[in-house]
């Protein structure tokens, strides 16, 4: 899961590779490595804690 700023070329945050556990990938912002979105970061073993919450505020 990914959300973008597409007209600014930013990621906001991104979530890949959900059932690699410690290997999936996630990001605030753009990464700095291979690709902007963190897609192959495999980097979810260098968070301690990791909680996704979505919060929608209907109108």
């Amino acid at each position: 899961m990914q959300v973008h700023r597409y007209e600014a070329k930013q990621t906001l945050f991104a979530i890949n590779h959900w059932k690699s556990g410690l290997a999936a990938d996630i990001g605030i912002g753009n990464s700095t490595g291979k690709t902007r979105d963190w897609t192959f970061a495999a980097n979810a073993s260098q968070f301690e804690t990791k909680r996704l919450r979505v919060l929608v505020r209907l109108k």
